[in-house]
């Protein structure tokens, strides 16, 4: 015995019907990648620690954003000289700089400066808790200015200057 054709309505909703699940495998498959994709960065910028490495001329923060709130940064020196680390809230402008490249810390306001660690030696380490930093951009530097022999300027004079920061010795850094 024979099937009978399907007709014209069957297979509108047979159609439909497959549309319908294609679908909704299709959204089970997006949601949990989705969903997976947001988890890690929740996670790593909710523990309020970022690790900062700075060595000449960079500064490395991991992870590059954070939460709002208490954060600390655990800054290393990885380099051969001393350097610092600066915490500056940005609001989109360039940062004021002094003629030898340093950023001039005085006439950024005192609401936008959230601490330093100051005078890393190589290969030594140091940290700066914020209590309760607010949501933003920010800015992490080294300010540090050098002659010509590393030695830092108002030790020794003479020599070219070398500004840290000048030498592209920054990284933003942002805050949700």
């Amino acid at each position: 015995m024979r099937t009978p054709a399907p007709t014209r309505a069957h297979r509108r909703t047979f159609g439909s019907r497959a549309l319908v699940g294609s679908l909704a495998v299709a959204a089970l498959v997006t949601i949990p990648v989705t969903a997976g994709a947001l988890q890690p960065a929740a996670k790593s910028g909710s523990t309020g620690k970022v690790k900062v490495k700075i060595f000449e001329w960079q500064v490395k923060p991991t992870p590059k954003f954070a939460t709002s709130g208490s954060v600390r940064f655990d800054v290393t020196n990885i380099g051969t000289e001393k350097h610092e680390l600066v915490v500056v809230k940005t609001d989109g402008k360039p940062l004021p700089t002094m003629p030898d490249g340093s950023v001039d810390e005085e006439a950024i306001p005192e609401s936008a400066k959230f601490g330093e660690v100051e005078d890393l030696k190589p290969k030594k380490s140091g940290s700066l808790r914020v209590k309760s930093l607010p949501a933003g951009d920010y800015v992490l530097f080294c300010n540090i200015v050098d002659d010509m022999m590393g030695h830092m300027a108002g030790n020794k004079t003479g020599g070219t200057m070398t500004s840290h920061y000048a030498e592209g010795m920054r990284a933003s850094f942002t805050v949700a």
